[in-house]
């Protein structure tokens, strides 16, 4: 099965309601005052494509985009170089990331550290930033959390007809503990009118948010602040969605 391989060609429209606009607004007033974006040199990790790394290039951040998926790297650039942009987009593996230049901000939006469902994958991929960040920058990222995943995406279910395109989308809990399969099935209209079949998974993991505090710290971090459901407020039992800030060499 392809990952993100036609899915790539129809997610901008099956993700029309995410809230990206709340993502934004939370990355400005996550930033300190002195980190203005157009001083600010930022990587999106799990740039997908492009939406989110377009509100960053319209807020004035010098902002480059990094994805594991090629089909998604090209709808991005298509939509960027529309929008008049060309910045910088790479292909990768978060968790062996090799960062052209160093970044004052790195930001993996989108559940996008979710997808690493391996342990060391998530301590490798928190010390690839670490490594890619300037001293006194920032890690900004955010994940489902455990509570979401145990009572939201297991046994999630949901199907759609539109006129170009159909969908079934199912979520299962995996034998592994917090973790979920998405298996997705598109039925997209192709040139001549007939409907295509495509078949994709996705793995998503949970950690603890004491879990990947930790992970941080051991990178190197030297601050690790938690957040809930795109404020500042402090996570609870809950929360679906944490965010984190982490920061490199506070000074």
């Amino acid at each position: 099965m392809n990952v993100y391989g036609d899915f790539s060609r129809v997610y901008d429209e099956l993700m029309g309601d995410a809230p990206y606009e709340k993502w934004n607004d939370w990355l400005i007033k996550a930033l300190p005052s002195d980190m203005k974006p157009s001083r600010t040199k930022l990587l999106d990790a799990g740039c997908g494509t492009g939406t989110m790394l377009r509100r960053m290039l319209d807020e004035g951040f010098d902002a480059e985009g990094m994805d594991l998926s090629a089909d998604m790297l090209t709808v991005a650039r298509s939509k960027l170089e529309a929008a008049g942009y060309r910045p910088l987009l790479f292909q990768q593996n978060l968790s062996e990331l090799k960062a052209p230049a160093p970044y004052s901000v790195i930001t993996a939006f989108c559940d996008t550290i979710n997808y690493l469902t391996e342990e060391h994958e998530v301590k490798n991929a928190f010390e690839a930033v670490f490594a890619s960040l300037e001293t006194n920058g920032r890690f900004l990222f955010d994940v489902h959390s455990v509570f979401y995943m145990q009572n939201v995406l297991n046994d999630f279910a949901f199907s759609e007809v539109r006129d170009n395109l159909a969908y079934i989308w199912n979520c299962f809990e995996t034998e592994n503990q917090n973790e979920i399969i998405h298996e997705l099935t598109l039925f997209i209209e192709n040139a001549e009118g007939l409907y295509e079949r495509s078949d994709e998974e996705h793995v998503q993991k949970a950690f603890t948010s004491e879990q990947y505090s930790q992970w941080l710290f051991e990178a190197g971090f030297s601050s690790v602040k938690v957040y809930a459901d795109f404020s500042f407020d402090h996570s609870q039992a809950e929360s679906e969605r944490l965010f984190f800030i982490a920061e490199k060499d506070l000074q």
